[in-house]
């Protein structure tokens, strides 16, 4: 994924949370566990690691979606890593 494509994914699901009437300071954190995710993508293809993320919590399983969809595939994301133990310090 370009870097151009990374932005469009952006701000797609800024409109989605704006539409939800999402806060700024809420969209913040938003945007900051979907950074997480992608950079766990990355270390996991360019980098070779092994990812830190369960199958179905990952930047993978969202990418593709949008709107409505991306929306809800998010939240069941979210709430799948909120049940994980945390990540080891040692991982980053």
């Amino acid at each position: 994924m370009n870097s151009q494509t990374l932005v469009a994914k952006v701000w797609n699901f800024a409109h989605v949370l704006r539409d939800q009437g999402v806060s700024y300071q809420a969209y913040i954190s938003q945007i900051s566990y979907l950074l997480f995710l992608k950079m766990d993508e990355e270390r996991v293809t360019r980098i070779g690691e092994a990812s830190l993320l369960p199958e179905g919590a990952r930047w993978s399983d969202i990418r593709e979606l949008s709107g409505e969809a991306l929306s809800a595939r998010y939240a069941r994301l979210l709430e799948t890593l909120s049940k994980q133990r945390a990540l080891s310090a040692r991982s980053f």
